[in-house]
Parts: structure tokens; sequence; C-alpha cells
């Protein structure tokens, strides 16, 4: 990233960006940012918020995404099953096109890999908040400004939700079993509820479709190999496999 930006022609150093000059940046992700109101329609973000929201695309998408793409390829590697079923619906994937959400949507099986993905491993093993108002949940306290955490990665693997949840199965989303609309919170890889109006990651739906591209693109237009390799992972945050996991001997299919 550069050290600074330009504002009317001017060069501002990143330690001297105000609000009014970042208005003069038009049609960027820093004026929509600066424009937002909170819930109520108030007032604008606060300057420490607003510099966290910049932050957070940057850490969601690279840090997020390469992550989970590790663990799509440790999915696949452990499970011949599934990535013989990946192949065969990678076949429908138009070979003269641009990837599209519209290609994507009728590939339900790979789609439900990459939502097994995020429900099997502990992508985001849990989450972290802070208690707006005192209030008493199952006669538990929990007052104002106490730090909570919810266990992600506990509640995907809650067996009276899912169906042998230690074993990796994407059928369980598919139409017929569907097991994460069992309630609104059965499926909580990224937060829970509503993404429109609460504490749900926005990018949640991007994570997914981005990891099933990749899914469909590496089995269909490559062969390639998983060595032998550390692929233990713990639960701490920003987990992956010890060796992020490696692949190899990679040629394309076309020139095979």
């Amino acid at each position: 990233m550069g050290t600074g930006c330009h504002c009317q022609g001017h060069r501002v150093s990143n330690a001297e960006i105000s609000r009014t000059e970042i208005l003069c940046v038009k049609k960027s992700a820093l004026t929509v940012l600066v424009d937002v109101n909170d819930a109520m329609g108030t007032s604008a973000l606060p300057d420490d918020l607003l510099a966290g929201e910049l932050i957070h695309p940057i850490l969601a998408s690279f840090g997020g995404i390469h992550r989970v793409g590790s663990f799509l390829f440790h999915a696949l590697h452990e499970n011949p099953n599934v990535l013989k079923k990946v192949k065969e619906e990678a076949q429908n994937l138009p070979r003269n096109a641009p990837v599209s959400l519209q290609s994507l949507a009728n590939l339900t099986y790979s789609h439900s890999v990459t939502r097994e993905i995020l429900r099997f491993y502990p992508v985001v093993p849990f989450l972290t908040a802070r208690v707006k108002e005192t209030f008493t949940y199952k006669d538990m306290l929990f007052p104002k400004d106490m730090l909570v955490y919810s266990d992600v990665y506990g509640s995907n693997q809650d067996g009276s939700i899912y169906t042998r949840p230690e074993q990796f199965e994407p059928e369980r989303f598919m139409v017929g079993m569907e097991e994460d609309k069992k309630h609104e919170y059965a499926y909580t890889p990224q937060g829970g509820s509503d993404v429109r109006t609460d504490h749900r990651c926005a990018g949640e739906q991007l994570t997914q479709r981005v990891i099933q591209t990749i899914a469909l693109l590496a089995v269909r237009d490559y062969s390639w190999e998983c060595p032998a390799q550390d692929f233990s992972y713990g639960l701490e945050l920003m987990c992956e496999p010890k060796d992020h996991v490696i692949i190899s001997n990679i040629k394309s299919v076309a020139h095979q």
C-alpha cells in the first residue's frame, strides 16, 4: 500500500488525512465509509471506528480467503469421494467464458463443499463481543461491558443440529437435508442471524463463491498432489494447517 493519497492534485500523508480531505476522493471506499451513519442515522462513524473498518476488508480478504483455501485443498486431499464429485461437476463450468455468479449458481455440490469447509474447520473458532446492556440469560448474569465469547467452532459441531458432525459431508447442505436451516443460528461460521441487520460477516457469501471458483478451476484445469506434510491445526484465531497445505507436481490438464 502507498504512503498517502492525492486530494485535488495535492499529495497528503496518511498521518495528515482528515475527514474533510477524505471526502475529496470521489466514489471511493473511504468516501462511502465516511458518509455512513450509524444504525439510528444520527451521527457519522467516529474516526477510530472508520480506521478499523478500513483495515477490516484487508484482513478479511487476504487473511480469510487464503486460510479457507488451505482447508479446501486439505478437504479434497482427505476426501477422495468429494474430490471425484467436484471434478464431475466442474465439467459443467463453461470453458470459453468468464466464471460468473450465474454460472456458479447451478453448481450446488461445489457450493456445498465450501459451506462444509466453513462448518467443519475452525476457520473462525470464536467471536467476541462486549455486552451493551446488563441482562440475564438462563440464570446467568451478563453485566454491561462484559467481554463475551461465542464458540463458533463448537456450535458448528453440534450433534443436535448436524448428523455425524465429525464427518466431512457436503450433502448436509443440499436440498433434502439442509441441516443448516434447522434454526436461525444453526450455521454460524462467520456470525449468526441476518447479515443485513445483525453481526454477520458481509463477505461470507463472497468467500464461499471465491473458494467455489478456486475448487472448480483447480480440479478441472489442473492435476496436482499433496505430498507428505503436517496437516494438523489448532483452534487459535486465524488458524490453518501447520504446513499451510503444500501442493506439488502441478500440471495443466490441457498440456498432459
